[in-house]
């Protein structure tokens, strides 16, 4: 496997690492929703990259899926309507990590 595939498969297993904690907030006691929210919106994120780079495309350091998604638009990739509308995960990245916000 070459070191671009290895890096590739790092993004997803991230990803998969941050689904599988959303999932355990989602039932595990004294864990708050928001916390789950944002392991969602860390998978979205992280996968998203994970594809940019299999496609070879640069992407900048952000937390913004919209921007991540508009790269693969940029490349022609059709994007699912479902996952289209996930760039509203991107409130997540930051906005509920802490208190009052």
């Amino acid at each position: 496997m070459s070191a671009a595939a290895d890096v590739v498969l790092s993004w997803l297993q991230r990803a998969r690492s941050d689904l599988q904690l959303g999932r355990a907030a989602l039932v595990t006691k004294g864990v708050l929703p928001e916390d789950a929210a944002f392991h969602a919106q860390q998978c979205a994120e992280k996968a998203l990259k994970a594809l940019l780079l299999y496609r070879d495309v640069a992407f900048p350091k952000t937390h913004a899926i919209e921007v991540l998604l508009d790269l693969l638009k940029a490349q022609g990739m059709k994007i699912p309507k479902e996952v289209d509308t996930s760039f509203e995960l991107s409130e997540y990245a930051v906005q509920t990590r802490y208190p009052g916000e």
